[in-house]
């Protein structure tokens, strides 16, 4: 595992040295983005952690607070919801990942019960259950297509005990597990975790939300024997197989922007916890990171959003071939967070001024 938490560690190093070519210069295949569709405003949604889109394009919302999915027509009206707060067969406590399988049926890992559950694709009631053990702080699982295991992110613990210097040197393990949720041993590696906000005092530790200026992991399962892994301040990509080898890597049309005077106090006037807006204030100056999501659409094709400078309220998410060849790209509201792609549409999340998540679909069209 050390062997290849260095690697991993060193390309992401060698990876934040390119700046690359200005971006909007490199699509094949220029695309516009027209609303097709928004969830109800009433419609509540208190966190929205994961999209999940099946064949008839309906989409799977994961909200962990309501510790239910609900589920949306292709127009983003209501249709039904699944599960409930408990322990027994359809309840959550905690679910973490959601995901369609090949044939509709709906997977859920809770993460506080270590439990996958599916449910069946068309009336939607349980199919089966599986206990997992040995998943101790595992944030996510993932069936892995056509294969009877799973592919999970394990995250370490932040305690009092640590230090800064452990804060800045945090390290995600990616599991592979078999059909009964044991470890395979040889198929671990590592990559840098989630930059938290975190306020240490002398006997206490306070962690917060995802940094706003910091590097962030991305990761997602790419067909049925590979994964692509990003990290949001290097602005290239990595295809490795389920062992954990790197097959091949390129390099992403993207920069690091710097975070202005202006944004930066708007940012800490808006944070609530005076503790973390201290944190930001003593940690300027600030580079906004140049990668900000990675997505696998339904043609394995995979999505990578950037920022730049000239496009302060926007973002163009790119579309690259596995081997990291430029099918395209497209221009879409800095707000809209991606997190599907499939039959030429774009499903999303955006959040208002008062935090309320709302769902958006995006239509593809070529211009």
């Amino acid at each position: 595992m050390t062997n290849r938490m260095t690697t991993l560690a060193v390309t992401v190093a060698v990876g934040t040295a390119f700046l690359g070519a200005p971006v909007n210069l490199c699509g094949q295949q220029t695309w516009s983005a027209e609303l097709e569709a928004e969830s109800d405003p009433n419609l509540y949604l208190a966190r929205v952690t994961g999209l999940a889109i099946d064949s008839r394009l309906r989409t799977y919302v994961l909200d962990p607070v309501w510790e239910r999915i609900r589920i949306l027509g292709d127009d983003l009206t209501l249709q039904q919801e699944v599960g409930r707060r408990g322990q027994g067969p359809g309840e959550f406590e905690w679910p973490a990942t959601i995901q369609i399988l090949e044939d509709d049926s709906l997977y859920v890992f809770d993460g506080s019960l270590a439990r996958v559950t599916v449910f069946e694709p068309q009336d939607l009631t349980v199919a089966y259950t599986v206990t997992l053990p040995h998943l101790y702080s595992t944030r996510g699982l993932w069936r892995i297509p056509g294969q009877g295991g799973y592919i999970g992110v394990r995250t370490p613990p932040i305690s009092p005990r640590q230090t800064e210097r452990d804060d800045q040197g945090r390290f995600d393990v990616v599991l592979s597990l078999d059909g009964e949720g044991e470890t395979e041993p040889d198929s671990i590696y590592a990559f840098p975790s989630t930059e938290p906000l975190i306020v240490r005092s002398e006997r206490s530790v306070m962690v917060g939300p995802h940094h706003p200026y910091g590097s962030e992991p991305f990761l997602s399962l790419l067909g049925d024997d590979r994964l692509v892994y990003a990290n949001s301040r290097s602005p290239s990509l990595m295809i490795l197989d389920l062992a954990g080898t790197v097959h091949h890597s390129f390099d992403v049309p993207a920069r690091e922007v710097p975070v202005s005077a202006a944004d930066l106090k708007a940012r800490i006037e808006s944070e609530e916890v005076e503790p973390f807006a201290r944190v930001l204030e003593q940690g300027a100056p600030y580079m906004w990171p140049a990668l900000t999501g990675l997505v696998v659409d339904d043609e394995q094709r995979i999505w990578v959003g950037t920022r730049s400078e000239s496009m302060r309220d926007e973002r163009e998410w790119i579309a690259f071939t596995q081997e990291g060849g430029q099918v395209g790209s497209v221009i879409l509201p800095a707000p809209f967070e991606l997190h599907a792609v499939r039959g030429g549409r774009l499903f999303g999340v955006v959040t208002d001024e008062f935090d309320v998540p709302q769902i958006q679909v995006y239509r593809l069209e070529a211009e």
